[in-house]
């Protein structure tokens, strides 16, 4: 028995239909979706990568531009480190200020003994890369500018999608995943609840450019933590990025992490205290 569930207001054109069949289909062409279709590419899987939209050069504007040392060797595995590098990427680590004083004097070391390092590059000259790299990978499908209409189901499994946007058509395939961010509409179409609990933490970030940097290009930050009690924890992170382009007067900023973290305290409100509710007694 074959059913779907439908995204309601979602009216698919008639536009260049598509049908196929792949091994998987992913929803979401930002940094993760491609990631994942170049990877399962690259293993010999035909995959559709499905985006809603229609610009190849769109890109995610909300992000701290830094990419953490961890992430290096995936960059390597997808060939994207030298195209960061010809693009102009910065080779990056991050120095924090804590109270205690700066972390960062003794550089990290990755599995090869060699110094460990990120990048440091803005989301509107990464996205479009790893983007057209993706699509010019051997077995990716691209298909932009297309939605989501429906999650295509038989016998209670999960078996494709029903493509809307500038086409329509059927994708099938063994495995759907879905990678198109927050409030994922994928995830409500598959009945998907995300899972949150209320903690009474925040973060904060203020970002500054024209500031003497401890060694380099090395990004830093500064943290303050204040405590209220066992379960109440207030931190937040003054950001300083190399080669970060924004018009913002930097004088108006004090270029000490010691002194700005403490300053920065008087804008923010004392946190609520959070106490985790009590479990129920139970009786054996």
């Amino acid at each position: 028995m074959s059913d779907k569930v439908i995204l309601d207001g979602e009216v698919p054109s008639r536009d260049t239909p598509v049908d196929g069949t792949f091994d998987v289909a992913i929803v979401g062409a930002g940094l993760a979706g491609c990631t994942a279709a170049r990877l399962f590419a690259l293993e010999g899987l035909h995959v559709a990568l499905v985006e809603h939209h229609a610009d190849m050069t769109a890109f995610k504007q909300l992000c701290t531009h830094f990419i953490q040392a961890s992430a290096t060797p995936t960059l390597r595995r997808l060939g994207l480190d030298q195209l960061i590098e010809e693009a102009g990427g910065l080779r990056n680590g991050v120095d924090i200020w804590t109270r205690y004083g700066w972390t960062g004097n003794i550089a990290p070391l990755d599995a090869n003994g060699q110094p460990a390092f990120g990048y440091n590059i803005r989301r509107r000259t990464l996205d479009p890369i790893l983007r057209h790299l993706t699509a010019d990978t051997a077995g990716v499908t691209s298909l932009p500018g297309c939605g989501v209409r429906a999650l295509m189901k038989r016998d209670g499994s999960i078996t494709g999608i029903e493509l809307g946007g500038s086409r329509m058509g059927v994708v099938t395939a063994s495995l759907v995943v879905g990678a198109d961010g927050r409030n994922s509409p994928l995830a409500t179409l598959a009945g998907i609840k995300a899972a949150s609990s209320e903690n009474s933490r925040f973060g904060a970030f203020r970002s500054y450019h024209r500031v003497a940097l401890r060694r380099g290009t090395c990004s830093q930050c500064g943290c303050a933590v204040q405590r209220q009690d066992t379960y109440s924890l207030t931190m937040v992170a003054l950001q300083w990025l190399p080669t970060w382009p924004l018009k913002i007067d930097s004088t108006a900023f004090v270029p000490t992490p010691a002194t700005h973290s403490s300053d920065a305290w008087l804008h923010f409100p004392t946190p609520r205290t959070y106490r985790p509710p009590s479990r129920a007694a139970t009786s054996h």
